[in-house]
């Protein structure tokens, strides 16, 4: 019996879990000891500790997630150190009839963010606008949706043109803010 076999078993798969998140890796010590995860109060600075978010339809989500599970454990992902994918139970933040898988990146580096993106939406040949947002972003509500994004066309492209391009006025705030 591989894995795969195991945790389809035990309902760790998309279709099959239990709980509204599966995350990746499983029982490895410290694997999610992201911002992310950890409670407010002495660890509730979230300007470093980010999110790629890729949106899948509901039949395609168990072969998607072994698939990055696979390019996870490869290194295929740079900079990624866990994942999470939604499960068959509604989520309400999710757009209708898909779910998401969320690629984890703690950093406030724009090159690194955009060098993550890149690696995973060349891995998972990902065809459509993959996003990146902050943990700060989730917390507060009703403010942008996104800090960055990596367009289809833009697969093959250099981070930094990528940043340049379309990402100008974010970095020239940036800046602006740090000195």
């Amino acid at each position: 019996m591989d894995r795969w076999e195991i945790y389809s078993q035990s309902s760790m798969l998309p279709s099959t879990g239990q709980d509204i998140w599966l995350e990746y890796p499983w029982g490895e010590l410290d694997a999610l000891e992201s911002l992310q995860d950890v409670a407010e109060g002495e660890h509730s600075d979230f300007s470093k500790s980010g999110k790629w978010l890729l949106y899948y339809t509901m039949e395609e989500l168990d072969e998607k997630w072994k698939e990055a599970c696979v390019h996870f454990e490869a290194g295929d992902f740079l900079h990624v150190h866990h994942l999470k994918i939604g499960t068959w139970k509604t989520n309400p933040l999710a757009p209708p009839g898909k779910r998401c898988m969320v690629l984890f990146v703690d950093s406030d580096d724009p090159k690194t963010i955009i060098k993550a993106g890149l690696s995973i939406v060349k891995a998972m040949r990902y065809f459509t606008c993959c996003f990146y947002k902050t943990n700060l972003q989730t917390k507060q509500q009703g403010e942008k949706k996104f800090l960055y994004y990596v367009r289809p066309e833009c697969h093959n492209a250099d981070p930094e043109w990528i940043l340049r391009r379309f990402f100008s006025k974010t970095l020239k705030s940036q800046e602006e803010l740090t000195n």
